[in-house]
């Protein structure tokens, strides 16, 4: 008997409970949605945090870099690191080190002697798409493999 009542009553109020959960679906999509909005924003500002943080540090480095710096024995040695400023009478000595040493060495004679330019400019040739000679070399590529 109560199965009967109860079916009676979902059967004449079906539409009105429709409704009610289709309204809370809404209400809970609504709730999570905001949420997952105010974490979002929640995280930017303590990344923001974060960042104030490590540029108000910076900042304090700089401004201690800068009172050094008005300092007039640090003014000159970095005029002298820089500019490559010199006092009269001083003799500078530049060190230059294996990464800026040329690749070439003139001194030899397998350099190329007096072709070396064409045949940079022959393999530069080689290598530039818009070249002859690149064409050239993928033809014959493509013919004689």
């Amino acid at each position: 008997m109560r199965q009967r009542e109860l079916a009676t009553i979902l059967g004449k109020n079906w539409l009105s409970l429709s409704a009610l959960f289709i309204f809370a679906l809404a209400l809970g999509y609504l709730g999570v949605r905001e949420f997952w909005r105010w974490w979002v924003i929640n995280q930017e500002y303590q990344n923001i945090q974060e960042e104030i943080i490590t540029l108000n540090s910076r900042s304090g480095e700089l401004k201690e870099e800068l009172a050094d710096l008005s300092r007039p024995e640090l003014m000159e040695k970095e005029a002298r690191a820089r500019l490559n400023l010199k006092r009269e009478g001083e003799a500078v000595l530049i060190v230059v080190s294996d990464d800026n040493f040329p690749k070439e060495n003139f001194l030899k004679a397998e350099t190329g002697g007096l072709f070396a330019p064409l045949k940079s400019a022959f393999i530069e040739g080689l290598n530039n798409p818009e070249s002859v000679w690149f064409n050239l070399n993928n033809w014959k590529t493509y013919l004689f493999p």
